[in-house]
């Protein structure tokens, strides 16, 4: 029975440092309005539609945020792109997609490779710790650009 609960705690410590999480930060200080509404006001059109993606970086389980999402340079630029004043509809999506699954699936067999150079054995701990240390997750960001009507 106690070889069972300190299986069970082990497996609950292996289980909570490979869980991570992430966190990405979003803040604005463009000089264009951006929203997240889709309400726009009768002065303003739609003059453009934007899907742009970047690749967040984490370590730590997610705990840290290595590399970022620089929101206000991607959505600026398809505002200036589009000739608009402001963007609405901005929607954040945040997805480990094939590529961020490759790159973790590499990361675990240099982590394999690199315990095995360590230890001289292939108990595959490494590989399962290396993506704590740097794992990374697609951001989508979309939205519609919008332009005031002079008249």
């Amino acid at each position: 029975m106690r070889h069972a609960s300190k299986t069970l705690a082990l497996l609950l410590i292996v289980l909570v440092l490979i869980s991570g999480c992430s966190t990405i930060h979003i803040q604005s200080n463009s000089p264009y309005p951006i929203s997240m509404s889709r309400e726009i006001a009768a002065d303003y059109t739609v003059v453009g539609h934007f899907s742009v993606q970047t690749r967040a970086m984490f370590t730590l389980g997610g705990f840290l945020t290595f590399k970022d999402v620089d929101f206000d340079y991607l959505v600026t630029k398809e505002i200036l792109r589009n000739g608009g004043d402001g963007a609405v509809n901005v929607r954040i999506v945040d997805q480990m997609n094939g590529t961020d699954i490759l790159i973790n699936m590499a990361l675990s067999a240099a982590g394999g490779l690199l315990g095995y150079a360590i230890t001289g054995e292939s108990d595959g701990a490494w590989g399962s710790l290396l993506p704590f240390f740097l794992s990374t997750r697609t951001v989508t960001v979309k939205g519609d650009v919008i332009r005031r009507v002079r008249s």
